[in-house]
C-alpha cells in the first residue's frame, strides 16, 4: 500500500496457495500515487493520513511471470519533471489535491501558474502521471487528470525508461471539435488529457475528453 519507500527489482514472490497454469507468461502492471518523503515532510504538521489519494508521483508495479514456479516484483517511480523537481528540492513544489482547501487553496491555485513558468513547465507538462496506464503503438503511456500522457519504454529486464511528453496530437484527438488539432505535429498535445482515453485498435488513433 501507499506510499512506499522501498524500491525492488525482480525480487521473488512465493506463491502461497493455489497453482498457476505451467505455461503461462505475461507482465502485469499497476499504477498509483506514490508520495515521497517530500510530500509528508515539507509542511509542518504535514502527515501521509493527510493527502488526497490523487497525491503523489506515479509509480508502478510490476509482476513478471515466466513461469508456474517463477514470479517476480519490481517498483519504480516514473521519472517526470514534476518528480525530478521536487527530488532536486526535497520538498513539495506543485500544486497537489489537498491543497485546493479555502481561501488559501484559492491562493495556492492562482499563485500555480507562476510556479511552472518559474520551473520552465507548462500546463500540459507538469502531471504526476500516476492514474492510468495506456498503450499507444510501441510505447506505455502513464495518464492522470492534469496534463499531457507521459511515454515509458519497457525493457527486458523489468525496468522501464521515462520517454518523457513526446505524444502528438496527430495521433490524439479531443472529442471537442474544437479543441481538435488532427493537422498539427505538436511533440506534446495542446491541452491537458483526461486519465482514461479510449483508443481505436484498428487506427491506433487516441481519444479523449480534455480541458484548457
Amino acid at each position: 500500500t501507499a506510499p512506499t519507500h522501498s524500491l525492488h527489482h525482480n525480487l521473488p514472490l512465493p506463491l502461497l496457495s493455489g497453482t498457476l497454469p505451467h505455461d503461462i507468461q505475461g507482465l502485469f502492471l499497476r499504477i498509483g500515487p506514490n508520495p515521497t518523503h517530500s510530500h509528508t515532510h515539507s509542511h509542518t504538521h504535514s502527515h501521509t493520513h493527510s493527502l488526497h489519494k490523487h497525491d503523489g508521483h506515479g509509480m508502478i508495479h510490476s509482476i513478471r511471470v515466466n513461469n508456474a514456479s517463477n514470479l517476480t516484483y519490481s517498483n519504480q517511480y516514473i521519472h517526470t519533471p514534476r518528480y525530478l523537481t521536487e527530488l532536486l528540492y526535497n520538498r513539495t513544489l506543485f500544486l497537489n489535491t489537498r491543497d485546493k482547501k479555502g481561501l488559501v487553496g484559492i491562493v495556492k491555485t492562482l499563485l500555480a501558474p507562476l510556479t511552472l513558468e518559474y520551473l520552465g513547465l507548462t500546463h500540459t507538462t507538469h502531471g504526476a502521471a500516476n492514474m492510468n496506464l495506456v498503450v499507444l503503438g510501441n510505447r506505455i503511456y502513464a495518464c492522470d487528470e492534469g496534463s499531457a500522457p507521459f511515454a515509458i519504454h519497457w525493457n527486458d529486464d523489468n525496468t522501464f525508461d521515462s520517454k518523457g511528453y513526446e505524444l502528438s496530437d496527430s495521433k490524439a484527438h479531443s472529442s471537442t471539435p474544437s479543441l481538435t488539432h488532427s493537422s498539427t505535429h505538436s511533440s506534446t498535445l495542446p491541452l491537458p488529457m483526461s486519465s482514461h482515453p479510449v483508443i481505436d485498435i484498428k487506427t491506433q488513433i487516441m481519444y479523449y475528453t480534455g480541458f484548457s
